[in-house]
């Protein structure tokens, strides 16, 4: 039974009906005025509730079958508010395994955290959308169409963090697509200041402006419990990303706690990749950095290839999408000949085999490419996660990785999709794989390899094998 009821499919109608019947009557008070039939059920015997460990989104859409439940035509917004305080009331009074909690667009101050066994809460505020999207999701959910998913809906976000003040377990909160003002972030970093069981903090899609992310700097350089902060921000970011990246920059040379820190979209300039690059030199704590998505260039890459050289603690780092070009995709081959502790490594996008308008000054490195990639292959045995797919290899790379997996005895994961490789690459990379004995997972995809017969003959020899059927 705690199995079964551990993750149920929460946008089921007859387990909305069961949650229904589970309410007291202090939560079944809040849709009162709404005029509900409730279902007249006699309540469980088990409070089948006990076992559940996550409340995702699904609770959300689950509602679109309450008209049905209540014969009601529509579900008014605040019914539909009415409806997921008090679901989410009862959770958090009957959840004894309850460790993760979605609130979207809700009201937080309804919600008490203490006597909970909640370790995680992610708070969205959903992004605006269209008039088309939203009546098609009008027509999916059964709501009015003026009531769905207001931009405009102010969530009391400060109710969430008024009310982190008495938790006891929470130890991550994500903010979703939520303005993180000075005056908001101020009191969030007074109560992660003072909580010894907040340790991860992430804000999504929207970015911290100037003054809080000082403050944030500010507050991690004293810090002694947060081990884990994850920033996303948009596309229409300007100069943000490179104040930003600076400043946490500066937070590595001195923060002896963080262990994961993610910057995504933040646009952050080739200029702080050089910064990082000495922060990375100097920091022995961090072990997970995602930089993806900040436009870095061949110069920043280039100086966190020289970093690896050095740092001996950092072993996952994700590049993804920054244009390191030809130029950062030569460093970071040469310096994982020498890095011994970077076990995951992403670096897909970024134009490593050349662009359509290539500079001359890259010539040189993607004629080195070949040779460098091969080696680093051959030489790094630490490296089991590589993804370096959509880089326009071509051909010679290929035919170096196909060299370089007969000698490799780490690599577990590689994904090699759209590189342009061909068919001679592909019978080399399938002439090692026959001596591999590491590899398990293998992404081939739209490289015009004809890989099918040999995966129908070697069934056994990997996990998870992506090829083109008709190459």
């Amino acid at each position: 039974m705690p199995i079964l009821w551990s993750e149920p499919n929460l946008d089921d109608e007859r387990l909305i009906k069961i949650f229904f019947l589970t309410l007291n009557a202090e939560e079944q008070a809040l849709l009162i005025p709404y005029n509900i039939n409730f279902p007249t059920q006699p309540k469980p015997l088990l409070e089948y509730t006990s076992f559940i460990t996550s409340i995702t989104k699904d609770l959300y859409f689950g509602i679109r079958d309450l008209p049905s439940i209540f014969e009601k035509g529509e579900i008014s917004y605040g019914l539909r508010d009415a409806i997921l305080i008090s679901l989410i009331k009862m959770f958090l009074r009957t959840g004894k395994s309850l460790r993760y909690l979605y609130l979207e667009d809700i009201d937080c101050s309804h919600f008490k955290f203490n006597d909970t066994t909640i370790t995680t809460v992610d708070l969205v505020l959903p992004s605006k959308v269209s008039s088309e999207s939203k009546r098609k999701l009008a027509t999916r959910s059964g709501f009015k169409r003026k009531s769905v998913i207001s931009s405009e809906k102010i969530v009391t976000v400060d109710g969430l963090i008024e009310n982190l003040k008495e938790n006891s377990t929470l130890t991550t909160v994500n903010f979703v697509s939520i303005q993180m003002g000075i005056k908001r972030m101020k009191k969030l970093i007074k109560v992660y200041y003072k909580s010894t069981v907040l340790n991860s903090l992430g804000v999504h899609y929207f970015p911290l402006c100037n003054k809080s992310g000082k403050l944030l700097a500010t507050y991690l350089k004293r810090n002694i419990t947060m081990t884990s902060l994850h920033l996303t921000g948009n596309k229409n970011i300007k100069n943000i990303g490179k104040t930003l990246g600076n400043q946490l920059a500066e937070v590595l040379c001195e923060n002896r706690t963080l262990k994961s820190l993610k910057i995504q979209y933040y646009y952050l300039q080739p200029e702080v990749g050089k910064v990082f690059s000495k922060a990375l030199e100097k920091n022995n704590v961090l072990t997970s950095l995602d930089l993806g998505f900040n436009n870095i260039g061949s110069q920043g890459g280039i100086e966190l290839a020289n970093a690896l050289k050095y740092n001996t603690t950092l072993t996952s780092l994700n590049l993804s999408r920054n244009r390191i070009g030809p130029e950062g995709g030569l460093a970071l081959a040469e310096a994982l000949c020498i890095n011994t502790s970077l076990t995951i490594l992403d670096v897909c996008e970024n134009h490593i085999g050349g662009g359509p308008t290539q500079l001359t000054q890259s010539i040189e490195s993607i004629t080195k490419l070949p040779k460098a990639l091969g080696d680093a292959l051959c030489m790094n045995t630490t490296l089991t996660w590589l993804d370096i797919g959509r880089n326009n290899l071509g051909k010679k790379v290929g035919e170096a990785l196909g060299d370089a997996l007969y000698k490799n005895i780490s690599l577990k994961y590689l994904n090699l999709q759209k590189n342009s490789l061909g068919p001679d690459a592909g019978r080399a990379i399938k002439e090692a794989l026959y001596q591999n004995v590491t590899l398990t997972d293998l992404n081939l995809l739209s490289n015009g390899i004809e890989f099918e017969v040999f995966f129908r003959r070697n069934p056994s020899k990997f996990k998870h094998m992506i090829i083109d059927n008709n190459w």
